[in-house]
């Protein structure tokens, strides 16, 4: 409500048309147009009366759901639609939604195999994934080492206490967890989110430049960055040998970056504000004192030192693919052509000069060529 006090809505076509297609709708007094039982004149309230009202609700008791009354939603244009959904076009947004299309227009269908890596956050893996994998567990004991995670400032009263009384009866309470619980949340949930945003291809029918199916990404794990055998991941790369020394500090701070890191403006920063652990993370820092947050930082980057590759990118994002030419870069597999593919940092102080193999994309993961349409004689 204090939001809606201070804020105006965004003045953009596309939530304005979802706004007044979501208001209630009346009728223009005097209008001798208007039909009695029709509802194709009359035109949205908005905030004439001082505050926004919503729509009639309609029960729809075949699918046992709610939704605004079809005269109002058939006011919504199709391309707005295709906006809040981030889809090229109707046909593609009806297709993802489980409704059959014949055709689609022309140069709105994307490549199979691409990652939809545009969301404002990732997916939380524990609503992913069947069970933990204990191998993502980790233990730093920090609770021993005396870390204490301190609460968020909330609201406070009796009408919070009895909020959350009804939220969580006894004995059910929400659980407060401790510095290893926490860490090993946010350690777990690191390699899904690494490829929940993987790098795609510049066009919208160019493949993903990974080759994981999308099953595999969801159960990826610490495993996956513990070899240099992607031969199930990537068909081509860009591979920089990184030093200890870069690792342990440049790599890691841009992974899991100190308490009180400076902000950067928006759109400054890619991939990792979108992160759920990496938003995850940062509240852990708020919540720690400074010296916390050193021991914290210090023990898991034991683990940390333990991987073997990781995305390279740069201080503005965490997948870059532009084509380096310095000679500390090497492109794989050797002699094959430039071109956009992988940044990736190979951690020397663990590669033990493991082979670096790479995959090749399967012909079910290839999308057809669709020939050129030509004009009728």
């Amino acid at each position: 409500m204090l939001n809606g006090l201070n804020f105006r809505p965004q003045s953009n076509p596309q939530v304005n048309s979802l706004a007044d297609a979501c208001c209630q709708h009346i009728r223009l007094e005097g209008d001798p147009d208007v039909d009695d039982d029709g509802d194709d004149n009359t035109t949205p309230l908005g905030y004439h009366r001082g505050l926004y009202f919503l729509a009639d609700i309609v029960e729809d008791n075949q699918n046992t759901l709610w939704r605004v009354p079809i005269a109002v939603s058939e006011k919504i244009e199709d391309v707005y639609l295709t906006w809040f959904y981030g889809r090229a076009s109707m046909a593609v947004l009806e297709h993802d939604a489980g409704m059959d299309r014949v055709l689609a227009p022309k140069g709105t269908v994307t490549h199979q195999s691409r990652i939809p890596n545009k969301r404002q956050k990732t997916n939380d893996v524990q609503f992913i994934r069947g069970q933990e994998i204990e191998e993502d567990n980790i233990n730093l004991q920090l609770g021993d080492r005396g870390v204490i995670v301190r609460p968020l400032a909330r609201e406070a009263g009796r009408d919070v206490d009895e909020h959350q009384a009804r939220l969580y009866p006894e004995p059910d309470q929400p659980e407060n967890l401790g510095a290893d619980d926490k860490v090993s949340e946010i350690w777990r949930q690191v390699p899904y989110d690494i490829f929940a945003v993987g790098a795609n291809g510049a066009r919208s029918k160019d493949p993903s430049h990974i080759l994981l199916s999308h099953h595999a990404r969801d159960n990826v794990t610490w495993d996956t960055f513990k070899t240099t055998n992607f031969s199930a991941i990537f068909e081509r790369i860009q591979v920089r040998m990184v030093s200890e020394e870069f690792w342990k500090t440049t790599l890691f701070d841009r992974y899991f970056p100190p308490k009180g890191a400076d902000i950067k403006e928006r759109g400054k920063l890619q991939n990792f504000p979108y992160l759920t652990y990496y938003r995850n993370w940062n509240t852990l820092m708020n919540q720690l004192s400074v010296e916390d947050s050193k021991i914290v930082r210090k023990g898991l980057l034991t683990e940390f030192q333990k991987i073997k590759w990781l995305p390279h990118g740069g201080s503005d994002r965490m997948w870059a693919t532009k084509t380096m030419t310095s000679q500390s870069w090497k492109i794989y597999p050797i002699g094959s052509n430039g071109g956009a593919c992988p940044q990736i940092a190979v951690n020397t102080a663990t590669w033990n000069r493991e082979p670096i193999t790479l995959g090749i994309r399967s012909a079910d993961g290839m999308e057809e060529e669709e020939e050129e349409e030509g004009d009728e004689d």
